[in-house]
């Protein structure tokens, strides 16, 4: 089997320094191709590793032409991003980085494939103990705030052909017609040309909290608040963690089946359904893994095994 890891969907400033997380990671996957006896190769894969997804809004970057190509030439891809439970990690490792990867076939959004249904405790366990935290008994509380995590355009994750500020307003002008509980607005920490104040424009009682750029506080807004509401943020998965009814509105949220979807229940928090919570706690933790980890060959023929792209060895 020949197996690509590309390099250029890595950003080009930091493509071969091995000080880069996900450069290492991708020196990681290229160690347990070669020891797994694999072969290597630069073009005509087999199978492909990538970083990040694209979107309609952003075809011309070298990311999203190398990744789109290879969707043409029908070759399957894993997408690596960030891990989930990563504000966990980072505030453990009081680190702006994780140096862990959540890996995703078909892409790293929620329209992936993570191959981890039905996963057991083993590993929630072990994160929860390296990371120290736990999941909260959840909460119902219709008076306290709603946060509200925006996204930026300059990622992979909002895919609407409007500016995001323009689908921010809509989304705040619905929670308005339901109920006039503060709304607190935090921002992407990758700031856009349109500024957060233009989401908030002629409401009230609307707050601006504007995200700290080593993504580590997070976690402190999401316990304060009631309700979060997201696009498609990968914090979800602390709100979901921490207790709190969380609505994700497009499917592009990797924790997308585990939130609400729409704002039916947002005066309504006591009828939240959290039945299906420790699964998919315990499925999350079987999307990401540390760079040692990927530099094993079990680990890459764990995911080509349930990929079904190799035959499962006996």
């Amino acid at each position: 089997m020949k197996i690509q890891c590309d390099f250029s969907t890595i950003k080009a400033s930091k493509r071969h320094l091995l000080s880069n997380p996900i450069t290492a990671a991708f020196h990681a996957i290229q160690a347990a191709i070669s020891a797994a006896g694999y072969e290597i190769v630069q073009e005509d894969p087999d199978v492909v590793f990538v970083f990040g997804s694209i979107t309609k809004r952003k075809m011309d970057t070298e990311r999203a032409i190398s990744i789109q190509q290879h969707r043409d030439n029908g070759i399957p891809i894993f997408s690596l991003d960030s891990s989930l439970f990563s504000t966990y990690i980072r505030n453990r490792m009081e680190s702006s980085e994780t140096y862990m990867f959540r890996v995703g076939l078909g892409d790293c959004v929620g329209t992936g494939n993570f191959l981890n249904e039905n996963s057991d405790s083993q590993r929630y366990l072990w994160m929860k103990e390296a990371f120290q935290f736990e999941e909260k008994e959840p909460v119902a509380d219709n008076d306290k705030p709603i946060l509200f995590l925006l996204q930026s355009e300059r990622g992979w994750q909002y895919d609407e052909n409007i500016p995001f500020y323009s689908w921010a307003r809509k989304i705040v002008k619905q929670i308005r017609a339901s109920t006039d509980r503060k709304i607190i607005l935090r921002s992407h920490p990758n700031l856009d040309r349109n500024p957060t104040a233009m989401i908030a424009e002629g409401y009230d009682n609307i707050e601006i909290e504007h995200a700290d750029r080593n993504r580590r506080r997070v976690i402190d807004s999401i316990k304060q608040a009631g309700l979060v509401i997201t696009h498609s943020s990968s914090a979800a998965c602390e709100s979901i963690t921490e207790g709190i009814p969380t609505i994700a509105l497009d499917k592009r949220c990797v924790v997308y089946d585990a939130c609400m979807n729409d704002l039916s229940l947002i005066n309504s928090l006591e009828l939240v359904d959290w039945s299906k919570r420790e699964q998919h706690l315990n499925n999350w933790a079987y999307t990401s893994w540390t760079i040692d980890e990927m530099a094993n060959p079990d680990w890459l023929n764990y995911y080509l095994e349930r990929s079904e792209l190799v035959e499962k060895k006996i």
